[in-house]
């Protein structure tokens, strides 16, 4: 392990927040709505409305908070799982005895990924709790990183950890694809090479390796930002799978070019 992907992965993921958040709130509202005919132009006018400009970053605080351990983390127990891995090859030959990533297979690469998912999603569930019960709250005096820590004082983890399984399943999954996509153009670009990968390679590789996570993750999603509004399993379920929330797939893909493409820029 090395401190600077923690360093790295922290830095990358405040990155996220400040290039996501606006349009992570619109898509909390379509996965949460409850009519059925509704526009994302609407619901962004509604935003405003209601809220200003600052309003679009509503529940940005647990994120920042979380987002120093989140992609510090993901990032630390990605590079540690590819150097477990790797070394199950130690015994193929002389030039398997030293680290090189781009050893690893494809597969490999991706398990990593999924490994490190599964590892923060133990961080990501509560902060989200707390960032969606904030944008959907009209309570204009606590942060959402307030709310979370009342809601740890007076009912303990009970309610943070809604919607845990959800958010394993999301970034275990999720991150196999992310992670797998990433690498895959990158040797793409580079071949056997990748000391000659340049910037635009990385912020390409980042931006195209966002959509794959969300094509695949976007319906747990949707359950889970339910579950953690308050719906039941099987409400949230109904809810997410109504043909109108599928729209939502236009704002996530959009914001998942941005936040992909800054997250492994900046790392």
């Amino acid at each position: 392990m090395n401190i600077l992907d923690f360093v790295s992965g922290t830095i990358s993921g405040w990155a996220v927040v400040a290039v996501g958040q606006p349009l992570d709130f619109v898509k909390v509202k379509i996965q949460t709505a409850k009519q059925a005919s509704f526009s994302e132009l609407q619901i962004i006018k509604d935003i405003y409305k209601t809220y200003g400009l600052k309003g679009f970053y509503r529940g940005s605080s647990s994120m920042l908070f979380g987002s120093s351990f989140i992609g510090g983390a993901e990032f630390l127990v990605y590079e540690w799982a590819k150097r477990m891995l790797h070394r199950r090859h130690a015994g193929e030959g002389e030039e398997m005895k030293v680290y090189d990533p781009a050893k690893l297979s494809l597969a490999e690469v991706g398990l990593a990924g999924g490994i490190a998912g599964a590892g923060v999603s133990f961080i990501y569930c509560p902060i989200e709790y707390a960032k969606i019960q904030k944008q959907l709250s009209p309570d204009r005096r606590h942060s959402s990183l307030g709310l979370l820590f009342r809601e740890l004082f007076h009912n303990g983890f009970s309610n943070v950890y809604r919607g845990v399984l959800t958010t394993i399943v999301r970034e275990f999954g999720g991150a196999i694809f992310y992670f797998g996509a990433y690498e895959t153009i990158i040797r793409a670009f580079t071949g056997e090479h990748r000391e000659n990968a340049t910037s635009w390679m990385f912020l390409t590789a980042g931006a195209l390796a966002g959509p794959c996570h969300s094509l695949f993750t976007y319906p747990v999603d949707s359950v889970k930002s339910n579950i953690q509004a308050g719906y039941t399993l099987r409400d949230s379920i109904k809810n997410s799978m109504k043909l109108s929330k599928m729209r939502g797939y236009k704002v996530v893909l959009s914001r998942s070019l941005l936040v992909s493409a800054s997250s492994f820029w900046v790392y």
